[in-house]
This record gives C-alpha cells, structure tokens and sequence, in this order.
C-alpha cells in the first residue's frame, strides 16, 4: 500500500477549501481514479507504523494555527489504545455499487475483491450481500455466515448483474440500516466510486442519513473503485460512523480482502464525552465525540488555542465502558491550512470533517503551502498585466484561506499607471528592427522543444494513471516515435526525452508482466481453491453417503437378528461397499467385522439344528426299518421273452431321427465320411482350411471372433501329412493341437474354439409312443394304509399291482398302486394262469 501522492492531495484539499457553497454536492474533487490495475494506488485509512511520539508515551498530537482575525483553529489526532477485541456475533451488510460507471476493471475487482472478502470473514460474522444503483436489491433473503452457499449464490449473482443506471447512496444506506436483526456491532461495507448522481446530496439530506446511522452504531466502511471517486462523501461517512476507508486500493483488490476483513472487525470506541483538561475555551467541531479506532487516527477539528496537557475521552466498546487518556504534544509543524479547512467544516455544520490520519495531515500542509505560492505567483502576474479584475479576485480568495493576504492586499493597493488616451496608431515595422529571422527559428524551436516536453510529460503522466496498461505503453511508443522524428528541437533535448520515455517504457513492460504474473497465480490460486472446493464437497458427500450404508447395515442386520437369515449376507456386502468408499473408516470396519461374524454364526447354528434334526430323523427311520411286513401278494416281474420281445420291437428305431439335415449339411456329413489326403507343411490354419474347401467341395468358415476372445491366432502355422484317412479324423487331428474343433450348423462347417462347441446345442427327435401308448393297467391299486391302532399294509394285486402304504398313530399315509409295465394282451394272459 502506498499513501496518496502530494498532487493528489493538493487537489482534494484545495477543492474542499475553495467550494465556499454549503448546500454543493459533497465531493472531496473529480479527482480521477485509477483502476485495480493501476500504479499509483494508495489506501487511506490503513494501519500504520506506531510513531515516535507513541514510543514516548504521547499518544496524540495537536496541530493549531492562527488567521489574519487572531482566531486560532486546532486539529487533535488520536488514535485508540489498548482497544479489547470485541466477541460475539457481529453483522455486516456488503453493499456492492452495480451503476453504469462500475465496469471494466472496476467490476472485475468489486467481484474479486467480495468473493474473496466472504473467504476471510471469522466465522461470528454473518453477512447480506446487496447491490446498489438506483434502488437495492438484495441478494440474500437474511444475514448468514459467509461460507454458507446463500453467500456464494449472492456473489454469482453479482457476476451476473449488468452495470446500468444511477447511484442513490444516501437512500440506500437508509434502506440497509434498518436490515440489522442483532444488538451487537453492525457494519456496512460500500464498494464503488462514492458518488450519488441519483440524487442530490445537501448538507440537510447528509446530516439525516449520519443521524440515522449513529442512533444505530452502524459503522460504514468504504472500498474505492472507479474511474472517479467522491472522496468528501465517503470521508465524511468513515470520520462520522467509526469506519475504515480505503481510497485508491492496489493493483489486486483481492489480495486486500483479509486486511480489509481485519479492518471491518476490530474493535471502534463510541465517544461520548471529550474533554481536555483546565481548558474551557477550547470550542470542540462539531460539538461531539467522534468515533476511534486503533488502526488509524481520527482528527479531531476546533477553535480555540488548547492549554491542557491532559485529554479524557469517555466511551463504550461494544457496551464496555471505556476510558481513554492522552496526553497533549502541540506540533511545531506548520498547519497554515486549518483556519480555512476548520471555517468550511463549521459552515457545513461540521459534518464534513473528511481528514484521516497524521499523513493526511501532512500532505495538507504541505499542499496547502504550495497552493498558497501559486495563488501569490498569479497575483503576482496579474498586477504585473494590470489586471486588477483578476486580482481582486485573487485577494477574496486569499482572505478566505487566509494565506498571503498581506502581500496580495499591497499589490491591489498599489497605484497603477493608466494608459495616456490617445488615438490608435498603426504599428509599423522600421528595416533593421525587431527579432531576426535567427532569433524566430530559435524562438520556434524553443516553442517546439516545449511543445514536445509537454506532450512527454502528458504521455508519461497518462501511462502511470491509465487503466490499461497496453494501451500506455502503446502511447509510450507513439511518442517515442515522435521524438525521435522531431528534429526542429536540439539533439541534447531529443536524447532526455527520448530517455526519459525509454525508462517509462521499460516501466510499463515491467508492470504488464508483473500484470500478468499476477493474473496467472490467480488463475493459480482460483484453480487450487476450486480443487480443495471439490475435494471438500466431495469429502461430504462420501461422508453422506457412508452413513447411508451404515444405517442401511444396522438395519439389515436388525432384520437378521429377527430371523431373515438372507439379511445377514446383504449386510456383508453392503459392508464391503462402505468399506470400499473408505478403506480408513473405523464404522466401516466395524460394521463389515460385524456383519460377517453375525453370517458365520447364523449358518453354523443353523447346521447344528439341521444335524440335530437329521439325527433324530435318521433314528426315526431306524425305528421304522424294525417294522415288517409280509411279502403277499409278491412283486411278480416279467420274464425273459418278454423283456426280448420289446427289444425285438426297438430295433426298428435304432437309427431313426425325425430330424431332417438340409443338403448342404447332408453333403458336409458325406465328405466327412470320405477318405482325404492332406500334406501341409509350416502352412497358415487359413490356408490349410482354403485347400480342404477346394479339395472336397464344402463351405468351410471360420468363426474368428469367438476365437480371438479365447486368445488364439487364426494365423498358426500346421504341420501335417496324413493319406487314406477321413476327413472327420483328419480335421480332428488338425484342430485338436490348436485348442480348435469344428461344428455343423448353419449350412455350414464352421471352425470354432472347444468351449463354443461344448455349448453348442443340436436337437434330436425319436419315437417313443410305443412305449406310453397304450397304457392299459389291469392291476388294483394299492389300499390305502392307517388305523389308530397299529400299522396295516396297503393292499398288493397280482404280480404287478402297486405297493401299499403304511399307516399309524404317527400319521403316515398309506402309498398308492400303479402298474410297472405295460405288455402285449397274450403275454397277460399266460402270466395271470400261472
């Protein structure tokens, strides 16, 4: 950070001094701005280095001055000491100006400058972001925490938000004021350029919207960005309420947001009384306390030589009572700008008090003298043209900044001679008087050296503001080419500026690529942040999702504790899963070890109730093979005739299948049938299959696919000579070696792999009716066994009947007839007549 340079500051000062109007817009100067990506870039209100005086004990400076009338008018800097950081919640209010003149750069860095100022919040912060031009909008529906995703919706809002219109800032911060729901500090934080073209700011319409603010203990911050900025308003607003300012901010706003975030939260002491010791006439402007912080001094205006020694200020932070002593330094220091600063102050009813810090108090001075010779040096020149207008006018404007009145009064004093009135006479040239032609060309080169040196100087002074930092060294290079083409002017001039421009350039090179080593870490920085982003939503969303699975386990495993067995397995898997999801979760392993001991468990109980149960059932059958039964009537089977009488009857479908093969696999089954003759040598399987084709005249293709998938290579070499053979065995001895076989389907011989020709399917139809038609049962079923009593036997007819069942007290139900074989009706008879 740099502070404001002395030209910058002598246009704010002076212009503030100069507007004699009280009822003007409140505006510091038109003092053009430069962007975040400017050079000349300063913050006001910033901490700063403890002075030599605080190493001394002394904790404020006095600077006094005396006017023309003996009025003496003072100026006290304090700076809060020893300030307790404030706890609890706190609420800020971010304010972001979305106007027509917030565009380019000036966006880019109130969006860089908001995204990142969330990042660096604490966590007892709780924020609203808005946007202002015309009216208010707010981007969030209530104050949240800064990391919540309504804060980040808010800022992609913003992004989205095109900059049109006017700013009206008294009337939003009226409207904003009233959005604070705690008791605790509240702080709104403005970014932009501070100007109010919505409306006019009077003096009246100022000092209500301050009223409102400080009856709330609303302490407004302000970030500046813009092309222009109205430094009066938002000085006034930071002086008034206790907030920070931060006026031409560096080259990166982004990189200010954890200072800034420091800035809005320290601690701010509430002045409610202010009184210096054994001094009574000491007149305080305006006539109340204005707010302290400890990161920079507030200045305290009034009228009146001070005495004391000693300075009490009493006070609240944050609802503490608080008590502050200083001791009083006056300052040798000249400060010939106060009179004239303190009187504009007290004529805007001391509102408009928009000093901060020492620094600022310094480079007034300093400015203010060198104003006041530019004002001596015109009366000067006035009186010299007799231009007594003009120097009247000079010595009203020097009564009011109270700066050499004296001597501008004695040159408005001074007699002039008046001009003799005579009649006009014509001026005529007399040969050999006035200026040569020598002295006219040096005249004119001297006119354009300055004309060049000025337009330098302009080029330079554009090229250390401008926004853009190409288009100034593109300018640069303009005018270097124009000074190295101007040969009207002396060489020795032309070689300064030409260096003068050369240092200039090497400067802007120098700070494009800084630029852009800038633009490519944020680039760096976004990329990293987003990668942690994702690594943390997606830590989240694991961590979701692992207590799914876990509360899915608790209860498969509740279901399997209550008798579903299955439970128990679907437990362990999704068990595994989670483990899977995180190896290093102690829930996990646990729940994955406890699922698999509850299955192993479950099963081996399982297995000792079935082997309980087996072995009362296998006890059971022992005591059942102990009951008997007679073998009447006797299970009569056929004898031999008949049984070689059906196969007799057989034979006729030995070969038979109702199948039919069409002709070209009637063929293929022919010439596998045929002797062959083969000879390969170191031959390709491709081409020993080609030859076979030709040779037997069959379509022989090769399925390329399923054998490539068992990783076998159709280009192997065979090596093979076989006469007198058939086919069928020679094609087995040709594939077999080469994990191949062959298949007929499809009209076709077609080589495939072992595995595909194992599951290949070939359906086969065979008679079988005369072995189920007729069925004709001449045989009694069996009766059916029981009896509460004992055990009976079921019925058995003839030699071919069906077995009985068995009965009991245990409820076993008898077993049914049926007949075993079905024979030609001669054969019955013969068996029934035995």
């Amino acid at each position: 950070m740099h502070f404001l340079s002395q030209r910058q500051w002598s246009r704010l000062v002076l212009c503030t001094l100069l507007s004699g109007s009280v009822a003007i817009p409140l505006s510091w100067a038109d003092e053009k701005a430069t962007s975040p990506a400017g050079a000349a870039n300063a913050r006001i209100s910033r901490p700063v280095a403890t002075t030599a005086g605080d190493q001394q004990g002394v904790r404020a400076q006095v600077f006094q001055q005396a006017d023309a009338d003996g009025t003496t008018y003072s100026a006290i800097a304090l700076r809060g000491k020893n300030l307790a950081p404030v706890a609890g919640p706190q609420e800020l209010i971010v304010l972001v100006d979305t106007s027509a003149s917030q565009v380019g750069a000036y966006r880019q860095g109130s969006l860089e400058l908001v995204s990142e100022l969330l990042k660096s919040l604490p966590q007892e912060v709780t924020v609203r972001v808005a946007a202002v031009d015309v009216g208010v909008e707010s981007l969030m529906g209530e104050f949240a925490s800064s990391t919540t995703p309504a804060a980040v919706s808010a800022v992609q809002q913003l992004k989205m938000r095109t900059p049109l219109g006017a700013t009206n800032l008294p009337a939003a911060l009226d409207e904003v004021s009233g959005w604070f729901t705690q008791k605790g500090p509240r702080h709104i934080l403005y970014v932009g350029d501070g100007h109010s073209t919505a409306e006019y700011v009077s003096i009246e319409r100022f000092q209500t919207t301050l009223s409102q603010l400080e009856k709330q203990q609303v302490a407004v911050h302000s970030y500046v960005l813009g092309p222009k900025f109205n430094g009066k308003l938002i000085g006034s607003l930071a002086q008034q309420t206790g907030g920070a300012l931060w006026c031409l901010p560096s080259a990166t706003p982004a990189a200010d947001a954890p200072q800034v975030a420091a800035s809005i939260t320290a601690p701010i002491l509430r002045v409610e009384e202010f009184q210096v010791e054994g001094d009574a006439a000491f007149e305080l402007i305006p006539a109340r306390g204005l707010p302290l912080r400890s990161d920079r001094e507030t200045v305290y205006l009034g009228r009146g030589t001070i005495h004391g020694e000693e300075l009490t200020i009493r006070g609240e932070v944050a609802g503490r009572a608080v008590i502050e002593k200083f001791n009083l330094a006056p300052s040798s220091t000249h400060a010939a700008f106060l009179p004239a600063f303190v009187r504009q102050v007290i004529s805007e009813k001391g509102i408009t008090n928009s000093l901060a810090g020492l620094e600022a108090l310094g480079l007034a001075s300093s400015e203010f003298e060198e104003g006041s010779r530019l004002l001596a040096a015109r009366a000067e020149k006035a009186s010299r043209e007799g231009d007594r207008q003009v120097l009247a006018q000079l010595a009203a404007q020097a009564k009011v900044l109270s700066v050499q009145s004296a001597a501008i009064e004695r040159l408005v004093a001074a007699p002039q001679e008046a001009p003799a009135a005579s009649a006009p006479m014509v001026e005529r040239t007399v040969p050999g008087q006035g200026p040569s032609l020598l002295d006219e060309r040096e005249q004119l080169i001297r006119v354009q050296a300055e004309k060049l040196r000025q337009q330098v100087s302009s080029t330079v002074q554009f090229a250390r503001s401008a926004v853009d930092s190409g288009a100034a060294l593109d300018e640069l290079k303009r005018s270097l080419t124009a000074v190295r083409s101007a040969i009207d002017i002396n060489a020795e001039e032309r070689v300064r500026l030409e260096r003068v421009l050369g240092s200039e350039i090497l400067a802007t090179t120098n700070r494009i690529e800084k630029e852009n080593l800038d633009r490519v870490r944020n680039l760096e920085r976004s990329a990293q942040l987003e990668a942690q982003q994702r690594l943390v939503e997606q830590s989240v969303l694991d961590d979701e999702r692992l207590a799914n699975l876990i509360d899915r386990i608790r209860a498969l495993m509740n279901a399997g504790w209550h008798g579903d067995d299955a439970a128990f397995s679907e437990a362990e898997a999704v068990a595994r899963v989670a483990v899977d999801l995180e190896p290093n979760s102690g829930a996990a392993a646990a729940a994955l070890f406890n699922a698999e001991a509850a299955t192993q468990l479950r099963r081996v109980f399982r297995l000792r109730a079935r082997r309980a149960d087996m072995f009362l059932e296998t006890l059971y059958q022992v005591e059942l093979s102990h009951v008997p039964f007679p073998d009447e009537p006797p299970i009569v089977f056929p004898p031999a005739e008949v049984w070689k009488a059906l196969s007799e009857r057989r034979k006729r479908y030995q070969s038979v299948d109702l199948r039919q093969n069409s002709p070209n696999e009637q063929k293929i089954l022919s010439a596998l049938d045929q002797p062959t003759e083969v000879e390969f040598i170191d031959t390709s399987l491709k081409d020993a299959l080609d030859f076979i084709e030709d040779l037997h005249k069959i379509e022989i293709w090769i399925n390329e696919a399923k054998i490539m998938e068992e990783g076998i290579a159709i280009d192997q070499p065979v090596n093979l000579q076989l006469s007198g053979v058939s086919l069928r065995s020679a094609l087995r001895l040709m594939l077999e070696p080469l994990q191949l076989t062959y298949v007929i389907r499809n009209e076709v011989m077609e080589i495939t792999t072992l595995t595909d020709a194992e599951t290949a399917l070939s359906t086969r139809v065979y008679p079988v009716a005369d072995l189920v038609i007729p069925i004709q049962s001449f045989f009694g079923a069996g009766g059916l066994g029981g009896g509460n009593n004992g055990q009976q036997n079921g019925g058995q007819q003839n030699g071919l009947g069906g077995q009985g069942g068995q009965g009991g007290q245990q409820g076993f139900g008898g077993g049914g007839g049926g007949n075993f074989f079905s024979l030609p009706a001669e054969q019955l008879k013969k068996n029934q007549t035995r």
